[in-house]
């Protein structure tokens, strides 16, 4: 579902960029632009959340934690949201460039 819904993205993109935003309203295309952007950040926080579930336990048996969330999380210079929108990004640009 998450690849179906970047597919859809890109899809919908250049319509959310080209037509006037008067048609946003008019065109099916809009709501399904947001929905899969909706659908991108859900399973990207879905994953955030189950890595922060882990790290947390992993803090509490006193083992070392690494990695690039670690970091983020870590380093206080972003918001959680920050970090669900950047690692959302992350992944849509994975898949983006695999494809």
């Amino acid at each position: 579902h998450f690849i179906d819904s970047i597919n859809l993205m890109f899809k919908n993109s250049i319509f959310a960029t080209v037509l006037p935003r008067w048609s946003r309203k008019v065109l099916p295309f809009w709501d399904r632009y947001l929905d899969s952007w909706d659908t991108i950040f859900a399973f990207g926080k879905t994953l955030i959340d189950r890595k922060m579930e882990e790290l947390e336990g992993q803090v509490e048996r006193g083992k070392e934690v690494s990695g690039y969330l670690s970091y983020l999380l870590a380093s206080g210079r972003l918001s959680l949201d920050e970090v669900y929108g950047s690692v959302a990004e992350l992944l849509l640009a994975g898949v983006d460039t695999t494809s």
